[in-house]
This record gives C-alpha cells, structure tokens and sequence, in this order.
C-alpha cells in the first residue's frame, strides 16, 4: 500500500485487507480506523463488519524482486490497517497472504498484533525461524495488564525476530526481567 513508508522502523507497507475489531484500549486511538473514515467509508470497523480485501498484492513480489537484484533487504510492516490474526477475517485469506509471504525470502516481514494469543494457532503449520527467517511477529502491548498477559504469548510463539510496540504507551510498563 506504501511504498518508501514515512514510519522509521520500516520501509514499506502491505496491506492484505483493510478493518478490525477493537480489542484493547490502544484501539480508542485506532489511526487505521480514523485515517480510513475518510479514505474507504466502505471499510467499517467492528464486529460482525467486513473486511475489505485490497488490490496490492503484486507490490511484495515487485519489492522482492527488487531486493534480490540489489542485495537490500527491505523491511515491510504487514496489515498496518488490519491484524493478520483477527477472528474474523477468512482463513483462506490469511493462507494467501502467507503463501505470499514464504514467496518473497528477500523481504523481512513485520508482522504487528494485538492478537498474538491468535498467532500460534493461525500461523501456518510448520511456522518457526528456521523454514520463516524472514518474519517476525511484534505485539502491541499498551499497559501492564497486558504486558503480563500479552508477552509470554509473543515470546512463546516461534519467530525470527520478536518485538513489542507500546505505541499507545496507555500506562507505566514494568518489563521486569525481560
């Protein structure tokens, strides 16, 4: 959806399909959900609502060509306007997103969730950092609840690289010994 993103941590976005459901105070400060009031009215948030699948799909494979001719690897943040493991979004749409992803090595995928208790079982059979290098998983984890909740999941999911964003930053977050 963007190539040469503005965000400092990555390079590019891809988004498979746009919306999601709130399931954490983070979300009252959704961008995604303002941001595509104005850009995709037909993209309604909540449940029961649908998601909008998008039309990008060619652009990590034009990226990962780009990346093999040239030697860089970019870094691409995935579903910056959904989560990879919202419940209701069709598992066949996940599958060909990572169908997609195994397709395209020279990229390091970023996956971002405020599902990660979703991810272990959404992941597709076989999921870890040896056959998935070029993944990884962050977790949005906004206050202390969730932290204790929310890491030890991220931590026990297999991935090549893991991180946490605390962007709503909702509270003091005592990491502890992680």
């Amino acid at each position: 959806m963007a190539e040469n993103s503005g965000i400092s941590w990555t390079d590019h976005t891809f988004n498979p399909w746009i919306g999601c459901t709130e399931v954490s105070p983070a979300c009252d400060h959704c961008y995604a959900r303002i941001l595509m009031q104005d850009r995709h009215p037909r993209v309604m948030w909540g449940p029961g609502m649908p998601r909008v699948r998008t039309k990008t799909w060619g652009d990590p494979i034009r990226w990962n060509r780009k990346a093999a001719a040239t030697g860089a690897r970019p870094r691409i943040f995935c579903a910056s306007l959904a989560d990879v493991f919202d419940n209701e979004v069709p598992g066949e749409w996940r599958h060909d997103l990572f169908r997609l992803i195994a397709a395209t090595p020279h990229l390091c995928w970023i996956i971002l969730t405020k599902r990660i208790g979703n991810a272990r079982k959404m992941l597709p059979r076989g999921f870890d950092a040896l056959v998935w290098p070029h993944v990884g998983l962050m977790a949005t984890l906004a206050n202390q609840e969730e932290w204790n909740r929310d890491f030890p999941k991220l931590m026990d999911t297999p991935a090549a690289l893991r991180g946490v964003s605390a962007e709503p930053l909702l509270g003091r977050i005592d990491i502890g010994d992680a």
